[in-house]
């Protein structure tokens, strides 16, 4: 089953291609800002997406041609295991890479990063309660989500920062595998490829490899609820509906969904544009007298609002216990699931371009010490937040633009990070500058032209019934949210699996549209030479030539079979003249000599003058009056059957 195309989603869709648009043009200009020959190399860019974009589809109209088709057909059989194969190479190159950099840049863990690995050390010795910072957690509950996931892998592999670090490399790439899985079941085998290649190849993905960041593992967790989801939809679609997997699968979605909540809140939006495409699925039902007589899980899978309890169910029910743990673990009261206040009052401070800022930070330590309380902590930063933007309605429209631009104009969160805190710790060299800046350079390229591409995908979806049209929603979501809380640019990580997705699907579809019609003139040449060999057996077709030639073979064949033809007629015709010919001129030839024959001897004048005397025998007398009698029988006979006739 595939998620219906609605106004809504078309909607989403229009505007995806406009936040395209805008990050190509914030992203160029930005890109070419700082270069020698600016205008030219905003030129380049902009030509050079364009002929990769034609690139890609050459590539896809000559693999699509009949002769490949026909011979990869061939190998139909061991497929699978080609395309298993490729998927572990990619996966293993990608693991190496990360690893590699791993190694060859190594950083001390500093700030949030440091607090994760603190934190996931006190749970395993079981001195969280006693030992860590429970007002900072109380606040912010999610940052024991990752801590927690640390410390379940330190106790089993070792307490060095090298394990946090190699356990999210992992991480990493088995999300490039969700991202394949996505693909695949959304487009296709090859879209799934083409997915996995530019997530696990992600150049500020391998850059952040050596920071011991949360996103690896709340980017795979969220991608691990996606691609359940477009494994439910595609593979229980009615048919099967006795079946009560499809209802366990949905509520299994909602429980990530609420574990990945526990690491990064942005989960929340991606529930929202699952249950703003569901909302509209209402299949209509054939039933004899009542519904009822219907399985339950046909009725489930018909009805968009039932999946979404069941998604809201899961969610709600793992956010309860995870809140619940988390309270009794540092005996404080937390803050619910929901509470923004503090992230609002932060993303709307212009004074700070709706970042982080020490200001921001004393005032919610001071109000929490003052009040004790989380949940009113973050009601007074939401007032706090309410009055800012009614002081100066515009200039809160305007930072929301500006805050646009810094989150998606560039992807440099990982160079920076490392270039940061190199220099803190004294081992930025000027090779290792000038490395990231070239790093920096090649990433943001990279980046840019994979939006380019998710754009083309997103444009081809508007005119198709796909899963992979949720990401579309999911994104405008998540550029609402960033415009509005706070705001760092390495927030953005966990969308670019979704900017992956769409660019493989938008290049999936190409190349079915390309296959459709290859297809179709393979059916059409099979048909010609289908008809040729009931016309002509003898007459042999290729059957892996290209199709020009296939086609080429036959009307040659074609015509000389009709050539063939023509000439046996023409040879028969002449044979048949010249007989009669032959004929006419033996006939010519006797007549010509018995005249000549009479022209020579006089015979009645010979009679005449006795010069020849004519006698007969008896014998010939009596023959000629037997013959005489002979045919005036047939006379008689032929007069009797013809008055018979009359009769």
């Amino acid at each position: 089953m595939n998620l219906k195309k609605n106004w809504f989603t078309n909607l989403a869709g229009y505007l995806y291609l406009a936040a395209t648009a805008l990050i190509l043009i914030f992203g160029v200009t930005q890109f070419a800002e700082e270069r020698k020959y600016p205008y030219l190399t905003q030129i380049i860019l902009v030509i050079g997406f364009f002929v990769v974009l034609m690139g890609i589809n050459m590539i896809c109209y000559l693999i699509t041609r009949p002769r490949f088709v026909i011979w990869i057909a061939r190998f139909r059989k061991a497929s699978p295991w080609i395309e298993a194969v490729l998927v572990i190479l990619i996966l293993t190159i990608g693991l190496i890479l990360r690893i590699k950099f791993i190694k060859s840049y190594p950083v001390d863990m500093e700030s949030d990063y440091k607090f994760y690995y603190d934190v996931a050390r006190l749970i395993k010795n079981g001195t969280l309660l006693t030992e860590s910072n429970n007002e900072y957690i109380a606040l912010f509950p999610h940052t024991i989500g990752y801590a927690y996931v640390l410390s379940r892998v330190i106790a089993v592999f070792g307490t060095t920062p090298e394990v946090c670090l190699y356990f999210n490399a992992v991480l990493s790439v088995l999300t490039a595998l969700f991202c394949y899985g996505i693909g695949k079941k959304a487009v296709g085998s090859s879209a799934g490829i083409v997915a996995l290649i530019l997530a696990c190849f992600w150049p500020s993905q391998i850059i952040f490899s050596n920071i011991n960041g949360a996103e690896a593992v709340f980017t795979f967790c969220l991608y691990g609820a996606a691609y359940l989801f477009v494994f439910t939809m595609k593979k229980y679609n009615g048919t099967n509906a006795r079946a009560i997997w499809p209802i366990l699968l949905h509520f299994l979605v909602g429980i990530v969904l609420g574990l990945a909540s526990a690491i990064r809140p942005m989960s929340l939006v991606f529930l929202l544009a699952i249950a703003f495409c569901l909302i509209f699925l209402n299949d209509k039902l054939v039933y004899k007298k009542n519904i009822n007589e219907l399985p339950f899980a046909k009725i489930f899978l018909s009805k968009g609002w039932m999946r979404i309890g069941v998604l809201l169910a899961g969610y709600l029910l793992c956010g309860q216990i995870v809140t619940a743990n988390i309270s009794q673990a540092i005996q404080k009261n937390i803050a619910s699931s929901g509470a923004m206040g503090y992230s609002l009052m932060v993303g709307l401070d212009r004074e700070h371009d709706g970042g982080y800022s020490e200001k921001s930070m004393n005032l919610l330590y001071n109000t929490y010490y003052e009040t004790e309380s989380a949940d009113e902590v973050n009601q007074i930063c939401m007032d706090i937040a309410m009055e800012s933007v009614k002081a100066d309605p515009m200039g809160t429209v305007e930072l929301l633009a500006k805050k646009f631009f810094l989150v998606w104009a560039n992807d440099d969160y990982a160079t920076t990070t490392n270039v940061v805190t190199m220099n803190n710790q004294g081992l930025l060299t000027r090779q290792r500058a000038e490395i990231f800046e070239q790093l920096s350079d090649m990433n943001n390229v990279y980046y840019l032209l994979v939006v380019f591409l998710s754009g083309v995908g997103v444009y081809f979806l508007l005119r198709k019934d796909n899963n992979t049209q949720i990401f579309s929603v999911f994104f405008i979501g998540a550029i609402v949210l960033h415009m509005l809380v706070e705001m760092q640019n390495r927030y953005h990580y966990y969308l670019l699996q979704n900017f992956t997705i769409l660019a493989s699907a938008g290049v999936g579809l190409l190349l079915q549209s390309y296959l459709d019609k290859s297809k179709c003139r393979i059916e059409e040449l099979q048909a010609t030479k289908d008809k040729l060999e009931k016309i002509v057996p003898e007459v042999g077709i290729p059957v892996g030539s290209e199709s020009e030639t296939v086609l080429k073979t036959m009307e040659n064949n074609q015509e000389m079979k009709q050539n063939t033809d023509q000439n046996s007629i023409r040879k028969e015709e002449l044979k048949y003249n010249q007989k009669v010919k032959k004929q006419v001129n033996q006939e010519a030839k006797k007549e010509k000599k018995s005249k000549s024959l009479l022209n020579t001897i006089d015979v009645l004048k010979a009679i005449e003058d006795g010069h020849i005397i004519i006698t007969a025998t008896k014998a010939y007398e009596d023959r000629l009056q037997d013959k005489g009698n002979r045919e005036q029988g047939t006379n008689s006979k032929v007069t009797d059957t013809s008055k018979q006739k009359k009769k």
